[in-house]
């Protein structure tokens, strides 16, 4: 699992003459949840006969959609370490899928993708959305404004696997906070929404800058160079200056000789 956290793109490298192990599964599905990028990988697929390459092809992808129905798109390679064949394509495949794990979408993307999609597709609460913006990558984080009732799940897999099927972007996690617009307008208001609140990056107020120390000019360091330190005070002086004063017409007696 450390492994996983530590990692960009996950390749599950698993045995393409046997089905998938529980071991398998269970690696595939921590990447996912730490929101990694997955890619299958089929090794020794060079001892597999041609009659049954087609039915393995067809498992390995009904495993794929079932069991990791959130990478939709997901990549998955037939490769033979001890021949090398399709080795090169592999890692072809891992740094695609590594820019896609990058991209940052703008909201005009995301605008005017959601106009195309509501109007050749709609659900039930299509009109309840009003927009959508991507606040960061790695993996791809999405915030979706609502007006007063939040999607159902169902409705929100329908909009991320447009997604991924528009920009090109299978086999990366993604994960989508819808936010009421309620909340955002007492953000506004420098009110303190709900717990669950994530402020979107085009809302977010920029630090303000820190005050750059001034650098002393020459003439002022000249000024400090040739400037006379202040005489010394003597001892009587210090003496003098640190007695108590006395009342007007009374003196001070004269030390004795």
């Amino acid at each position: 699992l450390k492994t996983i956290k530590l990692a960009h793109v996950v390749i599950l490298l698993v045995d393409g003459r046997a089905p998938l192990t529980k071991q398998d599964l269970h690696i595939g599905i921590q990447a996912i949840r730490h929101g990694r990028c997955l890619l299958f990988a089929a090794n020794k697929f060079d001892e597999v006969d041609l009659a049954t390459q087609e039915g393995i092809v067809a498992t390995l992808q009904h495993i794929m959609q079932s069991t990791f129905s959130e990478l939709a798109g997901m990549t998955c390679v037939l490769c033979s370490a001890k021949t090398g064949k399709n080795l090169n394509l592999l890692l072809d495949k891992m740094v695609q899928t590594y820019e896609r794990w990058n991209r940052m979408l703008e909201p005009d993307q995301l605008t005017r993708f959601l106009e195309r999609l509501f109007l050749t597709r709609s659900f039930g609460d299509s009109q309840n959305v009003l927009g959508m913006v991507q606040v960061s990558a790695r993996p791809p984080t999405f915030t979706l404004y609502i007006k007063n009732k939040k999607l159902r799940d169902s409705d929100v897999r329908f909009i991320v696997n447009s997604i991924r099927a528009e920009f090109d972007m299978g086999g990366v996690p993604m994960l989508v906070h819808q936010q009421l617009e309620a909340d955002a307008v007492e953000f506004r208001a420098g009110k303190k929404p709900h717990k669950g609140f994530v402020v979107p990056r085009l809302m977010r107020v920029p630090a303000a800058p820190k005050p750059k120390a001034s650098k002393p000019s020459a003439d002022a360091d000249e000024a400090a160079r040739t400037a006379k330190p202040p005489p010394r005070k003597t001892k009587v002086q210090s003496d003098v200056e640190g007695q108590t004063p006395l009342p007007r017409g009374m003196g001070r007696p004269k030390p004795s000789a």
